[in-house]
């Protein structure tokens, strides 16, 4: 048995660290990863068109949709030089998967294991100990940096993670990762990316609506510590399958995936062989207040999929290089000469991070609004909303107050305002004094803003919240203009809290119908079966465009 664990630096190569080198103590759960490497694709762009043919609408992932996966994970290793008995790791439980930034790409995944055994021999050699260790280190958060085709560019793990459990996140991660072709017309598409094993090629296949096989053709590079490659290793794919079905959303619905490597190093004679078997299927649908990923990375370290050692934890680390030397006359001179959203997108990313890392920059970017096009201008009120920070809110309530800009970038700005992750009390104010605002476009957009605000808050500070809400309501009380009562009734919706169902169950029985179809708009930011029941409600509405709209809102609950 012990033939198997003098590979151990074989075994973190391939990344099958799943099974950890350390399992020669099985208390290897205990023991720390080198913090990963910096590193990371610096033109990650945003969200691509739908690849689905006939699909109209584009791939957006929305901010605060968490996906519930059932998922069972199964790692074997097996030292076949040494003809020893295979080492194997099964994982079964919930993955929660959270899109953070819908304009910057970022993502949460969150395990919530059941059950995890180390087999070795067929006998489970976890003790209580050190399986509640595991658990408790599988459970931790992972954030996701993903391109605008849908590489991972980059994951961020806690410090201080042990090996095994670091290689079984990155594998989860992978197994989500679906990179989609450049024309949305194509059937047959290779991709080059990374996983935990390694730099690969991979095939995609269309085989129907929505379901395609995914198989790796071979890998490029060994998984390696960002300075250390093990030159006369190799990796050879003895066989890889995987069916991936997408659901409406074109997030995925279920990935069933089985591959078997086989890890050859020159010197020595020494051959490894690894086989995982992963199952993914979408569970249900939820709709959360997250945090975004730039204000939780504090404790983080940054690497890729194919990369497991790194300096220290650095919150900051994964901005510097998206930046690189990148100033900010660079980035506007291109972001006024940009062609394509694509273009603008990666753009923004680097803009964001520059705006977070240097946030004096901010007022200087903002003093060239009044002349930017308005895909350009809008582009950058997006890095400013996406960066969040203090002085990002300080500058985009500059912009929502300047009379001088357009109305457009007024009204961009203060929507952006009710987005940030943690919006600041000076914030709330501006959003609640523009509800009285002469432009009718900007009482529009902060009332909605309010109700976004109150939901971003709701989770670290609820009496916040409550606060808004309460302002909400003493605005409905006080109109009988349906014009509106309608922004207000959809800003209530906007919090997506239960806390609003009263307010939205009298708009649901109240005799004007453009109130009613108010209800049914802001019912589908609400979860819940009261939320439904008020929604099938109004689906019986004698009113068609009422009807009408509580049930596409009901349908796609159920899709989702």
């Amino acid at each position: 048995m012990n033939n198997i664990f003098s590979i151990r630096n074989v075994v973190i190569a391939v990344s099958i660290g799943v099974i950890a080198g350390a399992t020669l103590r099985v208390a290897g759960v205990g023991r720390t990863e080198r913090s990963p490497e910096t590193t990371g694709n610096a033109d990650k762009t945003g969200t691509t068109g739908s690849f689905v043919k006939g699909a109209r609408a584009p791939v957006v992932d929305v901010q605060g949709n968490r996906y519930i996966y059932q998922v069972d994970t199964r790692h074997s290793l097996v030292n076949r030089s040494a003809g020893a008995h295979a080492t194997e790791l099964v994982v079964s439980g919930q993955l929660a998967h959270t899109a953070v930034d819908d304009q910057a790409r970022e993502f949460e995944l969150v395990l919530r294991p059941r059950t995890v055994r180390l087999n070795i021999a067929g006998t489970d050699r976890l003790d209580q100990r050190n399986r509640g260790l595991l658990l408790r280190e599988l459970a931790s958060p992972v954030l996701i940096s993903v391109g605008g085709r849908g590489h991972v560019d980059a994951v961020h793990l806690r410090a201080g993670l042990s090996s095994m459990a670091a290689r079984t996140l990155k594998s989860l991660v992978a197994n989500l990762q679906f990179v989609r072709p450049k024309s949305s017309s194509t059937d047959d598409w290779n991709s080059e990316e990374t996983s935990a094993s390694g730099r690969l090629r991979a095939r995609y296949q269309r085989r129907g609506v929505r379901r395609f096989t995914k198989t790796t053709q071979s890998y490029t590079s060994v998984a390696h510590d960002g300075g250390k490659r093990l030159s006369k290793a190799r990796i050879t794919v003895e066989s890889s399958a995987a069916d991936i079905a997408l659901a409406p959303s074109m997030r995925i619905s279920s990935v069933n995936r089985q591959e078997t490597l086989r890890l050859s190093i020159m010197t020595g004679g020494m051959s490894v062989r690894h086989t995982e078997i992963t199952s993914l299927r979408l569970d249900r649908v939820e709709n959360v207040a997250v945090t975004a990923l730039a204000q939780r990375l504090d404790g983080y370290v940054t690497t890729t999929l194919d990369r497991f050692v790194a300096g220290k934890a650095d919150p900051r680390a994964f901005e510097r290089q998206l930046l690189g030397n990148a100033t900010l006359p660079q980035l506007m001179a291109r972001l006024k000469s940009a062609s394509d959203s694509h273009a603008r997108n990666r753009i923004l990313v680097k803009l964001r991070a520059l705006f977070r890392l240097q946030p004096d920059m901010l007022a200087r970017a903002a003093s060239q609004l009044a002349a930017m096009k308005p895909s350009a201008g809008l582009t950058l009120l997006g890095a400013m909303g996406s960066a969040g920070t203090e002085q990002a809110q300080i500058t985009l309530r500059g912009v929502a107050h300047d009379a001088g800009l357009p109305v457009k970038f007024q009204a961009n700005a203060v929507a952006h305002l009710g987005r940030v992750q943690s919006p600041q009390p000076d914030t709330v104010t501006a959003l609640e004094g523009l509800l009285d605002s002469a432009a009718a476009h900007l009482r529009n957009t902060a009332s909605l803003a309010l109700g976004t605000a109150a939901s971003r808050l709701a989770a670290e500070h609820p009496e916040r919240a409550t606060a808004i809400i309460e302002v909400l309501r003493q605005r409905i009380a006080a109109t009988t203009d349906t014009a509106q009562l309608v922004r207000l009734i959809v800003a209530l919706g906007n919090v997506g809290s239960p806390a609003v169902l009263p307010d939205l169950a009298r708009a649901v029985g109240h005799p004007d119908p453009k109130l009613r179809h108010a209800a049914a708009v802001a019912l589908q930011a609400v979860a819940g079966a009261e939320a439904t029941a008020l929604l099938q409600t109004l689906s019986a509405d004698s009113v068609s465009f009422v009807a009408r709209t509580a049930t596409q809102v009901l349908q796609r609950r159920a899709r989702s």
